[in-house]
């Protein structure tokens, strides 16, 4: 199975939910800056990545897990890549998609702003991991939610 956590940008929200998922962020605290800084695809996708399946690991059940940037596009990214895996004959429920989208940051849009957009990560950083750990339980709860998900899957 391959599980694809996205969102907007791919570098936020999505590499945080997969971070918890895969067990590289804990559970019984707010990770810290440095936790953050080290999940594959942290404040890495760009512009040219959008689009783009970013590999980030695999889990406990040997599932593949991926994260994408698919800006406001979700239904057509997921449509497209639905459609592809039926074009190459993989079942239908091979491919689980997980809207990593928490709540809403001003703070968040602003540090990805000035990390991504104007190139100044030691600016916009600081107010990323911020707003990521003001929202921390948003990830533990998706990471439960998905863990559900796949248990619901595996007895059928």
């Amino acid at each position: 199975m391959k599980i694809i956590f996205h969102c907007y940008a791919g570098s936020y929200y999505s590499a945080v939910a997969a971070g918890v998922y895969l067990g590289l962020l804990p559970l019984d605290r707010v990770p810290e800056a440095d936790d953050f800084a080290r999940l594959p695809c942290f404040d890495a996708i760009r512009p040219k990545d959008y689009g783009k399946l970013n590999s980030v690991g695999q889990d406990d059940r040997g599932n593949e897990v991926y994260v994408l940037a698919r800006r406001s596009l979700a239904g057509v990214a997921i449509k497209a890549l639905r459609g592809i895996a039926e074009i190459y004959g993989l079942p239908a429920g091979e491919l689980i998609f997980i809207d990593a989208t928490g709540p809403l940051s001003n703070l968040l849009s602003f540090g990805g702003f000035l990390s991504v957009r104007l190139g100044l990560p030691q600016l916009g950083r600081p107010l990323i991991i911020r707003a990521l750990r003001q929202m921390y339980p948003h990830f533990l709860t998706l990471s439960k939610a998905v863990e559900r998900q796949l248990r619901c899957r595996s007895q059928d």
